[in-house]
């Protein structure tokens, strides 16, 4: 199978911002807003994801993440963690 995009590498940068206080579903939850900075030379494509994180254990609630040029972004809100 051939490749599309051969070696087509995306950079990245992360820079946690502040806190900010989520809602989901009525529950509220401290978080932390990190910023994800994306650029791939190739095609060429420069975006942003941005994820609400736990700042006790890193656990992600929300995000809202580009996966296409072609395509809006993605929002992802989790309701609760999984059971382990």
């Amino acid at each position: 199978m051939r490749q599309l995009l051969p070696k087509c590498r995306i950079r990245f940068k992360l820079r946690q911002t502040r806190s900010r206080q989520l809602t989901i579903v009525g529950i509220e939850f401290d978080t932390i807003l990190v910023r994800e900075r994306n650029r791939a030379r190739v095609v060429p494509w420069t975006f942003e994801n941005l994820y609400w994180v736990d700042p006790g254990d890193g656990f992600v609630w929300q995000s809202r993440q580009h996966i296409a040029r072609s395509f809006p972004p993605v929002a992802f809100q989790i309701l609760k963690p999984p059971a382990l």
